[in-house]
């Protein structure tokens, strides 16, 4: 973004800081804000990740999606479910970031701001379009653990040769670690982000080495 002559300002410790500070910088600006998920525009944007699935996958009879505010899952979902209204649409947290596990199950499960799913962390906006979009289309939601994560970022690695964040393995975590099955029907993962710094690899990486 700076080198294309933008203002990146970072700003505060966590996501729901930045969020509070980039909607009042917009509001006094007279600009517009932009949300990564309680957007009509955003998930619709998303949405085309389902239809890549379904265009793909015809017989996909479940997927597993990486999710946070609920952008990506609610144009996912929304997707599937016209492309196969039997197909099963799972959302699947960290347990360190748990906010639309407790949308759609009801539980008040806390936040920790420290984990391997950094892209996922934040609470969701009150009155966001996700809340409903995730309760009409999406089946269930599932918790992943930190330990999870990590050993599925060090899967990728060793077996496909990708650097994926945390936040973009949750749903190949529940996957590989038997928190969701794939006996029964065609099953895809969203893997949803490789922004992940060198420090956290060498970090995950080692932890690995050690354990082993």
């Amino acid at each position: 973004m700076r080198r294309q002559g933008g203002e990146a300002v970072l700003f505060g410790d966590n996501y729901d800081q930045a969020e509070a500070e980039a909607i009042r910088r917009a509001r006094e600006a007279g600009g517009v804000y932009v949300s990564p998920y309680n957007d009509p525009d955003v998930v619709a944007g998303a949405g085309t990740v389902g239809r890549e699935i379904a265009a793909q996958l015809p017989e996909v009879g479940r997927v597993l999606v990486c999710t946070s505010g609920g952008g990506l899952l609610s144009g996912v979902a929304i997707a599937i479910k016209a492309h196969n209204p039997q197909a099963e649409v799972i959302a699947v947290c960290a347990e360190h970031a748990p906010a639309m596990y407790n949308v759609l199950t009801g539980e008040q499960r806390p936040q920790v701001w420290e984990t391997l799913a950094e892209a996922l962390s934040g609470e969701i906006e009150d009155g966001s379009i996700t809340i409903p979009l995730a309760r009409q289309h999406v089946d269930r939601a599932v918790l992943v653990s930190e330990a999870m994560i990590a050993e599925t970022m060090r899967w990728f690695i060793g077996t496909q040769g990708w650097l994926v964040e945390g936040g973009g393995a949750v749903a190949t975590a529940a996957v590989l670690h038997g928190v969701v099955s794939t006996d029964d029907v065609p099953t895809v993962c969203v893997v949803s982000g490789g922004n992940v710094d060198v420090e956290t690899v060498r970090q995950v990486l080692y932890k690995g080495k050690m354990q082993a």
